[in-house]
């Protein structure tokens, strides 16, 4: 099958809770704010005709199938990220090839199309190694988002000053300066739910200002990346 990929923008499925574990949050709680403010950002890109690829935890699609589903049904592609663990950097190669292969097969279980990328949690265009590129390409993977590795296709998040456009440096810097750090370096931008939640902890860091943006950024057409298909066997 050959599966469209739209590089338009990257957004990891995250919480809150996944960026501050140590709030002791209920998991019904976090659930629900992924759940309000994926769908929120789901229907500013329906209302500007943008798509994106949302990277999900495998404990994600088990727990909000329907989530999982409206992502698709919204026309954005379905990166796999890891099953529960948030540093797959720190895990061991044939760990992260069990989390990931988890996640497709969670996907697959909603006979929706299995991903061929896999996305870091938190992408930050970090080096992944030798055996960890061999990990998922075990696992199927085909391209990389957010992080680097020989070996295997890779997309990088655009950067400001090397500053890659994710998480606070995303939420802060201006419309325009964003749109000409992606202009010809041909990276992409990446948002979480987390940085258009104004209510979420930690002092704000600029997601008030990001929410209010977000439909400047869109309207203007950010997108800067290459349009590509990956063709998958079968």
């Amino acid at each position: 099958m050959r599966w469209p990929i739209l590089d338009v923008l990257l957004v990891p499925g995250v919480d809150w809770a996944d960026y501050f574990p140590a709030t002791g949050a209920a998991k019904p709680r976090h659930v629900a704010r992924l759940t309000a403010n994926l769908s929120f950002l789901l229907e500013r890109f329906r209302a500007y005709s943008v798509t994106a690829t949302v990277g999900v935890f495998g404990e994600t699609v088990r727990q909000e199938p329907e989530l999982v589903l409206a992502i698709h049904a919204a026309g954005c592609e379905i990166a796999a990220m890891t099953d529960t663990a948030r540093d797959p950097w720190t895990i061991p190669p044939g760990a992260l090839r069990d989390e990931v292969e988890a996640v497709i097969s969670a996907i697959s279980e909603l006979d929706l199309p299995s991903p061929v990328r896999f996305m870091p949690p938190f992408p930050s265009n970090q080096q992944l190694s030798a055996a960890h590129v061999a990990a998922l390409r075990e696992a199927g993977i085909q391209q990389a988002l957010g992080c680097r590795g020989e070996g295997i296709d890779s997309l990088p998040l655009s950067t400001l000053f090397d500053w890659p456009l994710a998480g606070t440096v995303a939420r802060l810097v201006p419309v325009w300066l964003t749109r000409r750090a992606l202009g010809p370096a041909g990276g992409v931008l990446c948002l979480t739910p987390v940085d258009i939640d104004p209510g979420a902890p930690g002092g704000g860091w600029g997601r008030g200002a990001c929410l209010r943006r977000l439909p400047r950024l869109l309207g203007d057409g950010f997108v800067a990346a290459e349009r590509r298909a990956i063709d998958v066997a079968g």
